[in-house]
C-alpha cells in the first residue's frame, strides 16, 4: 500500500475514494440534468422540441471536471499538467485563434438550441441571404436546410445567429404577388375580374380584405395581393394556379399586363 500511496497526493484510498465519488457523483448529475431538461422541455410544449445538443453538452462538461478532478490526486499528472501548461502556452493561443469560428459556431449552436427560434422540420426563411426551405438537422457547428429545388444548404451556427429568419412553419406563408397595368385600364372591371379569380381560390386569398390597386408614379396601376398558405410549398403550387387563370381573365378582356 506504501508503494501505491507515494504516486497519489493523500495516498492511494483517498484516491479511490476521490474516484468513486466524483464517477457516482457524474452520473447523478447527469442523470438530474435530463430530468432537468425533460421537465423544461415539457413545460414549454408549445414552444420548444427536445434536442440532444444541450443534453450533451451539459453531460461533456460535468465528466471533464470529474476527470480533472480525478486528476489532481496523481502526483504525475499534476506535475504533467504543470509543465504542459507552461510549456503550450504559444501553442494553445494558435490553437485558440484557429477554433475561434468553429467555438463560435458551437456557441450560436447552444444558444440556438436554447431559445429553438426555429425548430427541424420548420420552413424558414433567411431574407438577407435569400435562402428558403426546409430545417432538416441542427447540429453543434451549423444548420441544414434543403431548399426547394432539392438541394442541400449548410449554414454555420453563427450566420444563422446573426440574421433575420422568418418561421413560415408558426403562421403560415404569405407573400405579395403583384402585377401593373396601363393608366387606360378601366379600374372597375379590373377589380372585378380579379376578385372573380381570387374567389375561386379563397382558400388562399381574401378578395374583399386584402386587394389594393394603386398609381405611384402616374405609369400605371400596381395590382397587390397577398397568397396566404400553411407551407411554402402550398404557396408555391396556388401561386401557379392563381396567375394562369388571372392571366387569361385579363386578356380575355383586353387587360394588358406590363412588364
Amino acid at each position: 500500500m506504501e508503494i501505491l500511496d507515494q504516486f497519489f497526493e493523500k495516498g492511494f484510498l483517498s484516491f479511490l475514494t476521490v474516484t468513486i465519488i466524483t464517477i457516482v457523483g457524474c452520473q447523478l448529475l447527469c442523470v438530474f440534468c435530463d430530468k432537468e431538461l425533460k421537465h423544461y422541455y415539457e413545460r414549454h410544449s408549445g414552444r420548444l422540441v427536445p434536442n440532444d445538443l444541450l443534453s450533451k453538452t451539459l453531460k461533456f462538461l460535468i465528466w471533464a471536471l470529474g476527470l480533472m478532478a480525478v486528476a489532481r490526486q496523481v502526483k504525475a499528472l499534476r506535475d504533467l499538467n504543470a509543465m504542459v501548461v507552461g510549456a503550450s502556452g504559444i501553442a494553445a493561443t494558435v490553437a485558440g485563434i484557429a477554433a475561434r469560428l468553429t467555438f463560435s459556431n458551437y456557441i450560436s449552436g447552444f444558444f440556438l438550441n436554447i431559445h429553438q427560434p426555429f425548430r427541424v422540420g420548420d420552413d424558414i426563411f433567411l431574407k438577407e441571404k435569400g435562402i428558403a426551405g426546409t430545417v432538416k438537422d441542427i447540429t453543434f457547428r451549423h444548420t441544414i436546410i434543403e431548399t426547394r429545388v432539392g438541394t442541400t444548404v449548410t449554414i454555420p451556427n453563427s450566420v444563422m445567429d446573426g440574421v433575420v429568419i422568418e418561421d413560415l412553419s408558426k403562421h403560415g406563408y404569405s407573400r405579395p404577388l403583384e402585377f401593373r397595368v396601363g393608366l387606360n385600364t378601366d379600374i372597375e372591371k379590373l377589380q372585378e375580374i380579379v376578385n372573380e379569380v381570387l374567389e375561386k381560390n379563397s382558400d388562399l386569398v381574401n378578395a374583399e380584405k386584402m386587394v389594393t390597386i394603386e398609381s405611384f408614379d402616374g405609369s400605371g396601376y400596381t395590382v397587390s395581393f397577398p397568397i396566404t398558405a400553411r407551407t411554402m410549398h402550398e404557396y408555391i403550387v396556388g401561386k401557379n394556379r392563381i396567375i394562369p387563370e388571372l392571366n387569361m381573365e385579363l386578356k380575355k378582356n383586353g387587360i394588358v399586363v406590363l412588364r
